[in-house]
């Protein structure tokens, strides 16, 4: 995989809380040369940020900023999303123990969250291209699936399969991903294989050095 230079554009990133994926590329970015629009839920919670302006006194003056990113907030979203050429969806409910209101607490926020940010994503103008991240979860338990054939944009979880053999630990997850990830496909985003994911991912940790 060809490293990539940021060459001061300015990116947002929906979720960049400490401990998640989101603390990480915010990192990465600012390592190949991009300047950050750094989304927390609440930019006055120190669990929050501590750790952001920690990476923002090593890079320099001005290249990242935190903003509110709240995803029924649609004028928070846009005012993140500003100036930004790219943006990386990454909030999503992440959540371990059984819920309550599986529709409330996670179809809701992974479909209508996601389309809130495209929308503010199209209203601010500028931004050439939007990456979400999905989960696993989306395409595996997938029992029918042919085996060895790629998991592609025709695979998904079955979801009747979790909920008959104890699988979806996580009521309504699974069935949150699937449809969420259905439906950006239906508006035409392009879906990666977990294949190529995982061996980009490698590549990448080759090249830096990290494994070998």
């Amino acid at each position: 995989m060809a490293s990539v230079e940021g060459k001061g554009e300015t990116v947002l990133v929906t979720a960049s809380r400490a401990g998640f994926i989101g603390s990480t590329l915010v990192r990465h970015l600012l390592d190949r040369g991009y300047n950050v629009h750094a989304g927390v839920l609440n930019p006055d919670d120190k669990a929050e940020t501590d750790h952001l302006l920690a990476l923002a006194a090593g890079a320099g003056e001005g290249r990242l900023s935190i903003f509110r990113c709240d995803l029924f907030d649609g004028a928070a979203l846009l005012d993140a999303a500003r100036g930004c050429p790219g943006v990386f969806h990454l909030a999503s409910p992440c959540i371990i123990d059984a819920v309550s209101d599986p529709q409330k607490q996670l179809m809701v926020p992974a479909v209508e969250g996601t389309l809130n940010v495209l929308r503010a994503a199209k209203e601010a103008g500028g931004v050439r291209r939007v990456v979400v991240t999905s989960s696993i979860s989306a395409i595996v338990p997938s029992p029918g699936w042919p085996a060895g054939e790629v998991r592609d944009g025709r695979c998904w979880t079955d979801v009747d399969y979790c909920e008959e053999n104890g699988d979806d630990t996580q009521p309504g997850l699974v069935r949150a991903k699937v449809v969420g990830s259905k439906k950006l496909i239906a508006m035409g985003m392009q879906f990666s294989p977990m294949e190529k994911i995982i061996r980009d991912a490698v590549e990448s940790l080759k090249s830096r050095g990290y494994i070998s």
